[in-house]
């Protein structure tokens, strides 16, 4: 089975009818072997019989290959004091598809991230190493580990989705959240939705923006958006943004989701109005610095979100 020729690949995996099952990336090792890294575990099922007919193997490998994240505007000059690999040139979206040493350690290295910011991954080859790799990238380099609070701030702002937060399975179209991109309807052999998506990528009837809203406290994920009383969308996940205030990112109609356009977000017993703004350009590519006002990011940072694995040699 010959695999795609970049190194690494984003998108959505789906079914029959084109929707979103969940979304993730897939890290080519070589010709025949891969990572896919999805939002969730359970997709024994659905990889078995999208992979039916081929000589392919699937397996869960999440617990042997534990993870450190290192973001932020000084995680390149981390990141490469710990290593003799050179990663001045290693672009966003692409790893090295063999072990380096990183404090002494042999990780898989990457320039991903869940943040919208510059950032690497670092996998571990064996999990027993995991402790050493902390006390080396934490605390002999001396960067602040952060959680999943400052990183849900971070992906609201950057326009990166999470299953079962911004979309359920097999209920939203890629299209939904502008990867219109990723989506290659004349790719080679039978991709599934093929003919469904076809007919969505016509006219795709909803797309994906920030709304910015002023209000005594946040809406809840999945909130309502209308106008005039009549529902155009739903605000999928909010935060309150010490960069930019209170926003969310939201999947309109596709009439409803112009720039500048004014809706109205639900909130408690009533509603607030909101301005649809365009999704940041950090999601294609994390920006190298923060402005000042940016009060909650330290220098550099690390995180270590929980991310499921399954290997596909």
């Amino acid at each position: 089975m010959a695999l795609f020729d970049v190194e690494l690949a984003d998108g959505a995996f789906l079914d029959q009818d084109g929707l979103m099952v969940d979304d993730g990336t897939v890290f080519k090792l070589a010709d025949d072997h891969a990572w896919v890294m999805t939002n969730g575990k359970d997709h024994q099922d659905y990889f078995g019989e999208a992979l039916k007919g081929l000589k392919v193997e699937f397996e869960w490998i999440a617990p042997r290959m534990p993870h450190l994240g290192v973001l932020g505007p000084r995680s390149r000059d981390v990141v490469q004091e710990l290593t003799e690999a050179d990663i001045s040139d290693l672009r966003y979206f692409r790893f090295i598809p063999q072990p380096v040493e990183v404090g002494g350690v042999p990780v898989y290295l990457s320039r991903t991230g869940f943040g919208g910011e510059l950032g690497y991954e670092l996998f571990l080859t064996d999990p027993a190493n995991a402790e050493e790799l902390w006390d080396m990238v934490v605390n002999k380099a001396g960067i602040t580990p952060f959680g999943a609070d400052a990183v849900e701030i971070l992906r609201i702002e950057a326009g990166l989705i999470v299953t079962d937060y911004d979309y359920e399975a097999h209920q939203r179209s890629p299209y939904d959240f502008g990867f219109d991109p990723f989506v290659k309807l004349d790719a080679p052999g039978e991709p599934l939705g093929r003919d469904k998506l076809r007919e969505v990528a016509k006219r795709p009837p909803n797309r994906f923006v920030t709304l910015r809203y002023e209000a005594g406290e946040l809406p809840e994920y999945g909130a309502a958006v209308t106008k005039d009383g009549e529902d155009v969308g739903v605000l999928t996940s909010p935060t309150e943004s010490p960069r930019y205030g209170k926003i969310g990112i939201a999947v309109l109609r596709a009439d409803q989701a112009d720039v500048g356009n004014a809706v109205d977000v639900a909130v408690g017993e009533g509603t607030v109005p909101a301005t649809v703004e365009k999704i940041s350009d950090r999601r294609a590519r994390p920006k190298r610095s923060m402005p000042p006002e940016c009060t909650y990011c330290p220098d550099s940072s690390t995180v270590v979100p929980p991310m499921p694995r399954m290997s596909t040699p």
